[in-house]
């Protein structure tokens, strides 16, 4: 928990829309429309929703070839991990229990960065750190059809949102210099730990901006650095397709994207590959 306050206090950063962000338009269905999409891999089913000019999954991604314990980490090898579980049998894992709840169906799976990536993209051999995987062009992890979302794309999602009416407070975009008040609309109300902040994911006040947006985010924790799981109900944690390289040459860091209980706005920071954080997918 300090450890992503720390995150929060220390390196949340602002984030600047640019209208001309229209990155994997799905122009043809009108927003808010949700669907189904069944992965051919594993036989799991998503359902998705379009989100401005965007279709995303509205589940964490389950994709699970292999599962590590969380003393396992690497920053350059793939580890999956389900949160609690502490073999190394994926049938298992699919099975775990922790606190009454399935953590695989509930949760979907952690993946340190190199498994959120892996080398298979859309357009040839693209770098994790290039222009291409800003844009969201490396399918990584993710199925056929889809790919995991670069930062262009989770700036394209937050930006609609505040544009068009999901701040919690009911204000529209955001002023100079302040967080974009959506993180009410991208929430269920399931799991979060309860918060007193206004408008927070975890307030059960304005309750018709709960999930508006039909993101249907879950705290579903993270596999941490050090070897532990931590932050179950507390926090919801994505990837991005895209490297952190400001002054850092090992290329150690990627972009990620976070919800926490107690607050009402969706953080982005850059953390260690070698953390277990979840994924969501983006159709082509």
């Amino acid at each position: 928990m300090k450890k992503w306050l720390f995150l929060i206090f220390a390196g949340a950063m602002l984030v600047a829309c640019d209208p001309q962000d229209n990155l994997n338009s799905q122009d043809t269905l009108p927003d808010g429309t949700t669907g189904t999409f069944t992965d051919a891999r594993d036989g799991n089913m998503y359902k998705t929703v379009k989100i401005g000019k965007q279709i995303w999954m509205a589940e964490n991604l389950k994709f699970l070839p292999s599962v590590s314990k969380p003393i396992y980490g690497s920053k350059k090898e793939p580890h999956y991990y389900v949160y609690g579980y502490d073999g190394s049998f994926v049938a298992e894992a699919k099975d775990f229990i922790y606190e009454g709840v399935n953590m695989y169906e509930t949760y979907g799976v952690l993946y340190n960065w190199c498994a959120a990536t892996t080398t298979i993209n859309l357009y040839g051999t693209v770098s994790a750190g290039t222009k291409a995987a800003v844009q969201g062009q490396v399918q990584g992890v993710c199925p056929d059809g889809w790919h995991l979302p670069g930062q262009a794309e989770w700036v394209q999602l937050e930006c609609y949102l505040a544009d068009n009416g999901h701040n919690y407070d009911g204000s529209i975009g955001w002023e100079e210099n302040t967080f974009k008040k959506i993180g009410k609309s991208m929430a269920t109300a399931d799991g979060w730990k309860s918060s007193d902040t206004e408008g927070a994911v975890g307030n059960a006040d304005y309750p018709e901006y709960q999930n508006k947006s039909g993101f249907s985010a879950l705290p579903s924790g993270a596999r941490f650095s050090y070897g532990t799981f931590g932050d179950l109900g507390i926090n919801g944690s994505w990837w991005s397709a895209t490297e952190y390289q400001v002054f850092d040459f090992n290329y150690d860091h990627a972009w990620l994207r976070l919800l926490q209980n107690s607050y009402n706005i969706l953080f982005y920071n850059y953390w260690r590959k070698d953390e277990g954080l979840s994924v969501r997918c983006v159709k082509n």
